[in-house]
């Protein structure tokens, strides 16, 4: 069936490219996980996390209500 999301009217539904950009800038921002690089890939809204220490980490964003 389809999701339905309850919010109260005073809330605003926050947009996914805002989430993104929150996102990243928290992982940008992170002194504690050693973070490399960050590759973004916004139409498929991906980001690859590249680590100091070599790991890999792949965040796939989906607004699902």
């Amino acid at each position: 069936g389809v999701q339905t999301c309850a919010l109260p009217i005073w809330r605003k539904r926050m947009k996914l490219d805002y989430f993104k950009d929150i996102v990243f800038e928290l992982l940008n921002n992170s002194d504690d996980m050693a973070i490399k690089d960050i590759h973004t890939k916004g139409k498929e809204n991906l980001f690859t996390v590249l680590l100091m220490n070599g790991s890999h980490f792949e965040l796939e964003c989906r607004q699902i209500c």
